[in-house]
């Protein structure tokens, strides 16, 4: 009996010290992940461009090999550079995508952001234009689940700037039906500018406009604030009085500088809203006149 307790007790030992059946850790991998993504634009207009930014990150605790992110474009958004200039992306397009490949990302690393320019093109206002990007990786993943992001651009109808240029012969701050019209040019309207004042909607870079030959002029523009802003020869013009009488017929520029060269009238800023008409004309004293 003895024997036996000590053969069992001996059988319980080995049974304790011999390795279990339980399942062993699973292997490192890496995990490429669409961290962020973002368009320069939110709202747009046909004609407008957008950069698409795609943010990409190694989430994991392992290195991994190469990554390949393709950026998809909806129809109503065109490419402007099928071979974009970054600092550590290859990129190529081949309709309707970008493929972009970048060296293995090192444990938590985070890859220079992926910014690539498109243009809005066919759209029509009320479309809402999604940009999809994918992420993969020769490496084995812990999870592809976050292996894809997307961004959307709201296409909006444009705001409208129109007005027309003319000389005030007699100076009364009213545009009269035979008073004659001035256009661009060099001893015209030397530079029409559209200034944006929202600056977090796409920066504050001027719109040029031009006059035409009848002395009018039409802008598209995105909704938002805006100067409008109007040059003309120092020696050949005053800007004339304005907001006199009619407002269908006066002036609504202000002048606001000069120099030797320049006459510089503009407007204060304003709000125009999608689909919105909004009129700003300039009526000029010509002083050989």
């Amino acid at each position: 009996m003895r024997g036996a307790l000590v053969v069992l007790a001996l059988s319980g030992m080995a049974g304790a010290l011999a390795p279990a059946t339980a399942a062993v850790a699973a292997p490192r991998r890496a995990d490429i992940a669409i961290d962020y993504m973002a368009t320069s634009l939110t709202d747009v207009i046909v004609g407008d461009s957008s950069g698409v930014t795609t943010i990409v990150r190694n989430a994991s605790t392992r290195a991994s090999e190469a990554v390949t992110v393709t950026v998809t474009l909806p129809e109503g958004l065109q490419v402007m550079s099928a071979q974009p200039s970054l600092a550590s992306w290859d990129c190529s397009f081949t309709a309707p995508a970008w493929t972009c490949s970048h060296a293995g990302l090192a444990a938590g690393e985070t890859a220079d952001p992926l910014s690539l320019p498109a243009q809005v093109v066919g759209a029509t206002p009320g479309d809402v234009l999604t940009v999809v990007s994918k992420a993969s990786t020769t490496s084995r993943e812990l999870t592809t689940a976050n292996n894809t992001g997307q961004v959307s651009v709201n296409v909006v109808a444009p705001a409208v700037i129109r007005g027309t240029v003319w000389i005030d012969v007699d100076r009364d701050g009213q545009r009269d039906p035979d008073e004659p019209r001035v256009s661009s040019g060099p001893d015209g309207v030397q530079r029409l500018l559209f200034i944006p004042q929202n600056v977090d909607e796409g920066g504050s870079a001027p719109i040029h406009g031009v006059v035409a030959a009848d002395g009018t002029y039409t802008a598209q523009l995105r909704p938002g604030y805006y100067v409008v802003q109007m040059e003309v020869s120092a020696t050949l013009y005053y800007f004339t009085t304005p907001d006199v009488g009619d407002d269908a017929t006066d002036s609504d520029l202000v002048y606001l500088f000069s120099d030797p060269e320049v006459r510089v009238g503009r407007t204060a800023a304003m709000y125009v809203s999608s689909g919105s008409d909004t009129v700003v004309d300039a009526g000029l004293i010509d002083r050989t006149m």
